[in-house]
């Protein structure tokens, strides 16, 4: 019979490093917790559920299908232009002031790096982003389901919101964190020049690339992906 083996010292230092940033998450987000403008998000984020919900119980029954997508997929437009956006421009903010808040102090004086700083601004803000996205429109995905959408729709679509919410939160907290290391004295005018100047600019040339006409074509696939 074999000895039973000692616990291994690199999986210990795992733990313990896993447990240090999960330490430094939880600081980032204590200091944002509390913002305005999360506050904001939060506050729109469940009026634009409570609206949809009440539209999908209105109009329930299989032979609206189409209308009950179509209130999923707007409700989901609204809650990235104005979620979405509030939680970047917050981010974006929150992470210039780091640089020279309290925050990085209080960081610094636990050992960690302003790199470790700036990855933890990202991992919370891209939190903050798919959640206030993505639990309201699987909320409403579930809504749709209990008022007569077919099953294989809604397991579909279902999937389709989390990578929807996900690419969103992602990307946009890239954009903010880029936001401010570029330019923090004023890192919500550049994060908006990020994302209207290249949709103007698809105004003039239509096949010009931007985030707007990109997450809105993602958004038109994945909730009509579902077979009827």
């Amino acid at each position: 019979m074999n000895a039973p083996s000692l616990p291994v010292p690199e999986n210990r230092a795992f733990l313990r490093a896993l447990r240090r940033q999960r330490a430094l998450w939880a600081l980032v987000w204590a200091t944002r917790k509390k913002s305005r403008g999360l506050r904001v998000a939060r506050a729109y984020a469940f009026g634009v559920f409570l609206s949809y919900a009440l539209l999908l119980v209105l109009f329930r029954g299989a032979d609206q299908a189409e209308l009950a997508r179509s209130f999923v997929r707007a409700a989901l437009e609204a809650l990235s232009l104005v979620v979405g956006a509030l939680s970047a421009l917050g981010a974006a903010q929150a992470s210039a002031q780091a640089a020279e808040g309290g925050v990085s102090a209080l960081a610094e004086q636990h050992g960690f790096s302003r790199r470790a700083l700036l990855g933890a601004e990202f991992v919370v803000a891209a939190r903050r982003i798919v959640l206030l996205v993505g639990l309201p429109g699987l909320a409403l995905v579930v809504v749709a389901l209990a008022c007569g959408q077919p099953f294989h729709w809604a397991f579909v679509t279902f999937g389709g919101v989390l990578l929807y919410a996900t690419l969103l939160g992602t990307c946009l907290a890239a954009l903010a964190q880029a936001a401010a290391e570029l330019w923090p004295a004023h890192p919500r005018t550049l994060l908006s020049a990020l994302v209207v100047v290249p949709y103007l600019l698809a105004q003039l040339q239509p096949n010009a690339p931007n985030l707007p006409d990109f997450f809105g074509s993602l958004l038109d696939h994945l909730v009509k992906a579902g077979p009827s």
